[in-house]
């Protein structure tokens, strides 16, 4: 293999299509997922202190920057590893998840949500498919314009 090989396989980002290229790029996107989730709550944060009455709408603000977190961590995830881009999106939206519920098993019951079972697991699975959905909009490719001659 000579170097422009290797140049143009570096390049391409597709990984080796290995469990190892997926697991880096899941937990790249897991990362980037926590950083949007941080600046998020933040933001939210304020959104909601300027409100009238914070307690309506800290549940909205709270799925709006779970679901843009799962978002962010199919696109990045994909982005790193377009090979197999819808895996890697839903193995980084099962990290997430699994670390949401880790964090949550911290906190009283009075924190909660106030949901029953059957809404909560479907929450959690949507966020599973907003991360899928994340990827496929990171893997999809818009078909370029053709030149015209002039």
């Amino acid at each position: 293999m000579g170097y422009a090989e290797k140049s143009v396989r570096r390049r391409s980002g597709n990984g080796d299509g290995g469990a190892s290229s997926i697991i880096k790029s899941s937990f790249i996107g897991f990362g980037v997922s926590v950083a949007v989730t941080v600046v998020l709550w933040f933001a939210s944060a304020a959104a909601a202190y300027a409100n009238p009455d914070p307690d309506s709408v800290t549940a909205v603000f709270g799925l709006f920057t779970v679901y843009i977190a799962s978002l962010s961590a199919g696109f990045s995830a994909a982005k790193i590893n377009k090979g197999n881009a819808l895996v890697c999106g839903l193995f980084s939206g099962a990290v997430l998840t699994l670390f949401l519920f880790f964090v949550s098993l911290f906190f009283d019951e009075s924190y909660s949500s106030g949901y029953s079972l059957p809404v909560s697991l479907l929450l959690r699975a949507s966020m599973l498919l907003m991360s899928v959905f994340g990827a496929f909009i990171g893997s999809y490719r818009r078909a370029k314009p053709r030149r015209r001659r002039k």
